[in-house]
């Protein structure tokens, strides 16, 4: 996916997104970072068809994605938000993420036993074989943003986008929600762009990392490479000092 010059706003006075231009790597992962009202979601948004631009253009495999119709272009791209649509309270696991198979259907059209085995391998990919009969309404915050990523991996995306998916998720259904991606996308070569608020998980899970600040891309590149804590203080005016674990692993530890 390539982003050219995108400009937007929720109104005609401000521009939340100023001529903004980047590019997702096929089959990456892609994690977008910067302070709150910087422009993440909304060019996750504009990504997805949520809204349109002002100028600029959004391209899918070279074309541009306001000329895809609406089946063709979920069979594309498959989003997952922080705050997800409220359900039926009786519908179950199951049902729910069948709904994945919706672009792939001519209407009215049953599900045949391909439909069953991508939401056999969606349901227990996402740990939620145990759950499948149950009321999706029932189950906790966590489990349910799986069924949703469940949902969102039956409609077999090409690219995956996730909008703060682990947001009011404690620490455990953080990582369990961030290592079924990365899963994903080395078993099916799933491009996932991701919008996170936790720079460590960013950096962590990410190939690559878009940094943005008032509307513009700050920084980008490789994600273990591109931040620094120089690129910390300048994006969100705080000290990150690089810590460097046993395993390998570099983390940053911020202070005011």
């Amino acid at each position: 996916m390539r982003i050219e010059n995108i400009k937007f706003g929720y109104d005609k006075k401000k521009n939340v997104l100023d001529g903004v231009s980047c590019a997702f790597r096929k089959g990456k992962v892609t994690s977008i970072i910067g302070p709150n009202g910087c422009g993440k979601s909304t060019l996750l948004g504009l990504c997805t068809r949520l809204y349109k631009p002002f100028s600029g253009a959004v391209f899918l495999d070279g074309r541009d994605i306001a000329e895809y119709g609406g089946k063709e272009f979920a069979k594309k791209a498959a989003s997952v938000y922080q705050l997800n649509e409220v359900f039926s309270s009786d519908i179950t696991v199951r049902a729910l993420v069948s709904y994945g198979r919706t672009p792939h259907k001519k209407m009215f059209e049953p599900l045949n036993d391909r439909d069953e085995k991508i939401i056999d391998y969606a349901i227990e990919k996402t740990g939620l074989k145990e759950f499948e009969n149950r009321r999706a309404a029932a189950l906790s915050g966590g489990e349910r943003q799986r069924v949703f990523l469940a949902t969102a991996l039956a409609q077999e995306p090409e690219i995956l986008f996730l909008d703060e998916p682990t947001s009011f998720l404690d620490i455990y259904y953080q990582l369990e929600i961030m290592e079924i991606v990365r899963a994903v996308n080395r078993e099916k070569g799933v491009t996932v762009v991701m919008v996170l608020h936790d720079i460590n998980q960013a950096v962590k899970y990410g190939d690559d990392i878009l940094v943005m600040k008032d509307g513009r891309v700050a920084a980008s590149g490789e994600a273990k490479t591109t931040v620094t804590s120089a690129l910390i203080k300048d994006v969100f005016g705080v000290d990150a000092e690089l810590v460097s674990k046993e395993n390998g692993e570099t983390l940053f530890a911020a202070s005011l």
